[in-house]
């Protein structure tokens, strides 16, 4: 369920973490997500500032919710979209393919040739067969760039992008615009955001003594977003000089850079309720009526979003528990946490949860249903 404007106005906001959040969430039915238009679009006004000189685009992985790409599409952002059914949720927005970067991987040559008939903006290429395939479907007007495999020196390689030699061999390639690249490994970290550039400048500059094309750079920042109390995002003077640096080094026609956690993260939030309390060898469960059923990312990354007991008044003592929701697997634990005692009935809220949440879960298993999703 997506609802456009329920949330009253006039109520104070809850603090800490629940800051945003109106407290008539709190008491609504659950499990629920909640997404703040507030939070978003103070967000994109960020992002307008610190990638000055980027066209920016939203990746609708990170919230595919119809309400939240309505709010990005009003700002002015394009879509990024990685697969069919993305594409179709943001022209339900209100995007336009020309707006549009056409990500991804293990496309066919039919998604190519969707993509230049469509006019989509960029289409990036994740391999040499992807680029075959794409050469095939007769490149048309779009802008084609490689995705680079990051790190370039190979550490933790994955399995995405061009590594140096594939690079240096589809260099002379006249249909190729550029490069993209998808920095992995910055976190909130300003100098992982400056080394990473650096980095990447060196690639581009042997791109172009391979005879490459630089006429477009399409770039993911992959900045995250703090989860833990007292962390703090990297500088923004910082990451905007950075990432101007990026265009006078290498002076490209155009430059694209793709958000999503960025801006959605802090404005999500997941309201569950404790249905049980119980103790099994001294360890005491919370059971919940959501989990990884709805999200999974502490189950991933083996560390929980903030939470908080909303039915309780901070401070005071605080025991430990380990959040289990309601499938039948010992996976399905949303981490082990200290709260005020909890009791059966009592409203717990995970924060910035508004990137990869519902729709990178396994909502499919048992057949528990999605959670809803309002966006206020």
């Amino acid at each position: 369920m997506v609802n456009d404007g329920t949330a009253r106005e006039g109520l104070p906001d809850l603090g800490g973490w629940l800051g945003g959040l109106a407290p008539s969430a709190v008491s609504g039915p659950t499990p629920a997500f909640y997404y703040s238009r507030r939070v978003i679009r103070d967000r994109i006004a960020v992002a307008h500032d610190v990638f000055a000189g980027y066209d920016r685009f939203f990746s609708v992985k990170a919230n595919p919710c119809p309400g939240v790409l309505r709010e990005v599409h009003k700002a002015g952002l394009g879509f990024e979209v990685a697969s069919g059914g993305e594409l179709v949720a943001a022209r339900h927005a209100g995007g336009d393919p020309k707006r549009m970067v056409r990500g991804g991987v293990g496309r066919t040559r039919g998604d190519f040739s969707q993509a230049i008939r469509l006019g989509f903006a960029v289409l990036v290429i994740d391999s040499p067969a992807e680029l075959q395939r794409y050469l095939e479907a007769g490149t048309g007007r779009t802008r084609a760039v490689l995705r680079v495999a990051w790190p370039p020196g190979g550490e933790r390689p994955d399995q995405f992008g061009f590594d140096g030699r594939a690079l240096a061999l589809a260099a002379p390639c006249r249909q190729v615009h550029g490069l993209h690249v998808y920095f992995s490994d910055v976190g909130i970290d300003a100098a992982r955001v400056e080394a990473g550039i650096k980095a990447f400048i060196e690639v581009c500059h042997g791109f172009r003594e391979a005879g490459g094309r630089l006429d477009c750079l399409m770039v993911g920042p992959g900045l995250s977003i703090p989860y833990r109390e007292g962390a703090r995002e990297p500088p923004a003077a910082a990451v905007a000089a950075a990432y101007a640096g990026l265009r006078r080094a290498i002076a490209p026609i155009w430059a694209g850079l793709e958000v999503g956690r960025f801006i959605v993260g802090p404005a999500g939030w997941y309201v569950v309720t404790v249905l049980d309390v119980k103790e099994v060898h001294q360890t005491r469960f919370l059971i919940l009526d959501g989990g990884w059923n709805h999200l999974l990312r502490p189950v991933v990354m083996g560390e929980p979003f903030p939470v908080v007991n909303a039915s309780r008044p901070p401070g005071g003592a605080e025991e430990e528990y380990v959040l289990a929701g309601p499938t039948c697997s010992p996976l399905d634990v949303l981490g082990r946490v200290r709260l005020p005692r909890t009791s059966a009935g009592d409203r717990l809220v995970f924060a910035r949860v508004g990137a990869y949440g519902r729709t990178m879960a396994v909502a499919p298993f048992m057949s528990r249903g999605p959670a809803s999703e309002l966006v206020f």
